[in-house]
């Protein structure tokens, strides 16, 4: 049973990354390839990301098979959990993470849930109540103390340009079904 449930979990995250992969829109995908070329991505969302504080978010990003979606294509605004929020989620979160097969969630879903197509400043976001992720969920929208909060997550560094979107760190990995 537990080789059964081993394939399971190996098959899930696959099975929804070429789910994905195979809704992207035309030319999402540009620089799949050549993302290890010298200067490949530029200031993309990866490189930002990275030069942020959020290294760990690009980790996933591989692990997940989306590195090469967000370091070409666009535009995109993404919702990016500083290190110090995946440090917390596996830390104090493990049971949170290993109940995610049973939430039908999986590390693709969760963080296609960070990533909204188009490009949106911190203060076109102040505006809205709710915008639609790639996941296929919206995450909720609103301002307390002149902060911008992302399904009750604490945007730290607003605004970080990139050749193909923008950055929005963040303090919580966010889940889906935070932002019903």
């Amino acid at each position: 049973m537990r080789i059964g449930q081993i394939t399971w979990l190996a098959v899930v995250p696959l099975s929804l990354t070429l789910c994905g992969l195979l809704t992207m829109q035309p030319g999402a995908a540009k620089t799949s390839h050549h993302h290890h070329a010298t200067g490949g991505g530029g200031n993309s969302i990866v490189t930002v990301a990275d030069k942020n504080g959020c290294s760990l978010f690009d980790a996933k990003l591989k692990e997940a098979r989306l590195f090469a979606f967000l370091q070409g294509g666009g535009p995109f605004t993404v919702f990016v959990p500083n290190d110090l929020a995946f440090q917390h989620l596996a830390k104090d979160g493990k049971d949170e993470i290993e109940s995610w097969p049973k939430r039908n969630l999986s590390l693709t879903k969760v963080l296609k849930y960070h990533i909204v197509r188009g490009t949106y400043s911190a203060a076109d976001l102040g505006t809205k109540k709710s915008i639609p992720t790639i996941e296929g969920n919206n995450v909720m929208l609103n301002s307390k103390d002149g902060k911008l909060i992302v399904d009750g997550s604490i945007v730290t560094k607003p605004d970080l340009k990139c050749s193909n979107g923008v950055i929005h760190v963040i303090d919580t990995v966010l889940l889906p079904e935070r932002g019903k």
